[in-house]
């Protein structure tokens, strides 16, 4: 069985630079990985905005 933590240090690096974030990693006893990342919204963008303040 892989690690997760061997799994998370690959994906880490993987992202450095990039404008994407790890939001979770999970494996299954039968070695099934699913990853989780999300984009960082670009704040210069007035839609990012609108969009995080609407619900608030």
């Amino acid at each position: 069985m892989i690690s997760k933590s061997a799994v998370q240090q690959a994906v880490e690096e993987w992202l450095e630079g990039k404008e994407y974030f790890l939001v979770d990693i999970s494996i299954s006893p039968d070695d099934r990985i699913v990853v989780e990342i999300d984009q960082a919204p670009d704040w210069d963008s007035p839609s990012a905005y609108v969009a995080s303040t609407r619900y608030t």
